[in-house]
């Protein structure tokens, strides 16, 4: 009885033409080629993956909330007035000026932070489109889309994409609302930071004119009064000695 290795059909060998260009393949013919739309297809599928990666990355605005907001910053142009102080005497109105500013005031709403949760801002940009006339280079720095602005965090240790901690959005304005989203981690340090715009271009000048507040990242012993800071205090001022050495 033959083998199953004598009943197998050897494959002839291909017989090349120098003179005329032909190949012989005999049984071992080639793999077709691949359909010429394969490549295009596979081009779409690039682009495709680059886009969703970039919108992945890229923030859209949205008028729409995405939960309800802690604070609600309002843009506006208003009239300032700060106090200036003398020794003994002070008046109240002793600045004014007129500038950008949150909710109608030099300085925003404090903000307090727990730690462990997620805060949303809602910033409403009230102020004016911004022309061609408004950028001017002739500064260290030049000024760009005075109007144009957005929301930095600074000192939080939080996530700086999407609508965390990111200076690259644009808040537009003419009376639009953007969002931004905090997750304050559970162990961040508790202490005293503050936000401001970073567009830039018009960073500088919005912070001069009032553009800035104070958040509070509270310590879990907030609530009496005794935060982390103040213990640390108490226990360097128990340590010291009732009596200084005399100074020499």
């Amino acid at each position: 009885m033959p083998s199953a290795a004598s009943e197998r059909t050897p494959l002839k060998k291909a017989s090349v033409s120098v003179a005329d260009g032909d190949v012989d393949w005999g049984d071992a013919q080639p793999d077709p080629p691949p359909p010429p739309y394969l490549k295009y297809a596979l081009f779409i599928l690039a682009i495709a993956f680059v886009a969703f990666k970039f919108s992945k990355n890229s923030p859209v605005e949205s008028s729409s909330s995405p939960s309800p907001s802690d604070y609600t910053l309002n843009v506006d142009v208003s009239r300032h007035s700060l106090p200036f102080c003398s020794g003994d005497s002070c008046v109240s109105d002793g600045v004014s000026f007129t500038g950008r500013g949150y909710n109608g005031a030099f300085g925003g709403p404090v903000m307090r932070f727990s730690r462990g949760t997620t805060v949303v801002i809602e910033t409403v940009n009230n102020l004016a489109p911004d022309g061609d006339d408004d950028n001017n280079s002739n500064y260290n720095i030049p000024l760009r889309n005075p109007n144009a602005t957005n929301l930095h965090f600074h000192g939080l240790h939080v996530s700086p994409q999407h609508f965390g901690d990111n200076p690259f959005r644009t808040f537009e304005n003419g009376g639009k609302s953007s969002f931004s989203v905090i997750d304050v981690r559970s162990d961040h340090p508790p202490g005293t930071y503050f936000y401001h715009p970073h567009h830039h271009g018009s960073s500088a000048l919005q912070v001069s004119e009032g553009m800035v507040g104070i958040i509070i990242v509270e310590d879990d012993d907030d609530d009496n009064d005794e935060g982390e800071a103040i213990r640390w205090q108490q226990e360097q001022e128990d340590e010291r000695p009732d009596e200084r050495p005399d100074e020499r």
